[in-house]
């Protein structure tokens, strides 16, 4: 049986990518898609025995670190940068700060 993965997903945009990246998922794994603007989202993910999330969400709770917290909060791997990374990266006084700490323009 093929290893089952977690596609969240949400929002218009990334409800078009998700269409693609679950494309090329489908050949390799079982996939179970999940709209994090679907209420419950959470609970399906946790019910899902998925071995993984691959995070298709662009901007706010997909890129801050939320996402990744709860998946570490709860063990599963998942694809991207881990919360710190996200967080800075999203804060984006916090990411030039520490840019500009490292002298680069």
């Amino acid at each position: 049986m093929a290893r089952r993965i977690a596609l969240l997903c949400g929002g218009e945009v990334s409800l078009l990518s998700a269409a693609a990246v679950e494309e090329a998922l489908e050949k390799r794994y079982e996939v179970i898609k999940i709209d994090t603007g679907v209420e419950g989202w959470a609970h399906t993910l946790l019910d899902s025995s998925v071995e993984g999330v691959f995070i298709c969400l662009h901007g706010g709770a997909g890129e801050n670190g939320s996402i990744q917290g709860f998946c570490e909060s709860v063990g599963l791997p998942y694809t991207g940068p881990g919360v710190l990374s996200s967080a800075i990266a999203m804060d984006k006084f916090v990411a030039k700060l520490l840019v500009e700490s490292f002298r680069i323009p």
